[in-house]
Parts: C-alpha cells; sequence; structure tokens
C-alpha cells in the first residue's frame, strides 16, 4: 500500500461524502419501515376461508406464484444484508493503522448497524410472508363441483 496514500489526512470533502452516504441509507430504511408497515397489515389479517372455482383457480395461483417468488428475493436480499454487515462488523474492527481515517471505524460501525437494520427489515417482511403462505395454504381449497 502507498504509505502516501495511507497516511493522508481525511479531507473535508471525504466526512461529507461519508455523512452524505449515511443521510441516504438512512432514509431508504424509513422509505423501507414505511412499505412494511403497509404491508404489515394487510399481512396480519388471516386469510379468509376461500373456495375458488375453476375459472378463478389460475390467476389466483398465478398470484400466489409471484408472492412466492417475491419471497425468494427476499430470502436473497436478506442475506445480502446480513452479508454486508458482517463484512462492516469486520472492517470496524480492522486494526488503527489500516484506517486512511480516524473516523473510519465509527464509519464502519454505523455502516454494519444500517445493514443490520436493513436486514431485520427483510427478515420480519420474509417471516409475514411465510404466515401468509401458510394461511393460504390452509384457507384457500378448490370449489365443489357444480
Amino acid at each position: 500500500m502507498n504509505r502516501a496514500i495511507a497516511m493522508r489526512r481525511p479531507r473535508e470533502t471525504d466526512r461529507h461524502a461519508t455523512l452524505g452516504a449515511l443521510h441516504r441509507m438512512r432514509v431508504i430504511i424509513a422509505v423501507m419501515d414505511e412499505e412494511l408497515e403497509r404491508h404489515e397489515a394487510i399481512l396480519a389479517n388471516p386469510v379468509p376461508r376461500t373456495q375458488l372455482s375453476s375459472e378463478q383457480r389460475a390467476p389466483a395461483e398465478a398470484a400466489r406464484r409471484r408472492v412466492e417468488e417475491s419471497l425468494r428475493e427476499l430470502e436473497r436480499e436478506a442475506a445480502d444484508a446480513s452479508t454486508t454487515a458482517r463484512e462492516w462488523r469486520a472492517k470496524a474492527e480492522l486494526e488503527p493503522q489500516w484506517w486512511w481515517s480516524a473516523e473510519m471505524p465509527a464509519h464502519a460501525r454505523a455502516r454494519a448497524a444500517e445493514a443490520e437494520n436493513v436486514y431485520l427489515v427483510y427478515a420480519r417482511e420474509i417471516n409475514a410472508t411465510r404466515v401468509f403462505l401458510q394461511e393460504w395454504s390452509i384457507r384457500v381449497t378448490d370449489a365443489p363441483p357444480v
């Protein structure tokens, strides 16, 4: 590593860029929390017992498959957030001589905490979606033939 780069003093623009990134991450988390609250209200209510006619079954199953695909995507995003949090925690534990700025360990801890919060948001949504799919499998049946 170039010693001049490692030893340089942090510039004010570096600090502003870091603070800007933290602010943007907080805004994203706030938006995700609002969306999650809206979806949780929908998913918190049990699926009413429903019997589907043969005409209703195909579109209903297509919608259920889309929810399952969404669940898989949420699981991938949660895994990514968990990995990101773990990586930032590891960076925060690096020896001080590896940092080009004294503020970087605190920045890394903050980023780890934010990634953990993102993971927790995904985990809550994943659990609610799993409950919804379980309720669907129990409460949605085919109507008897007429």
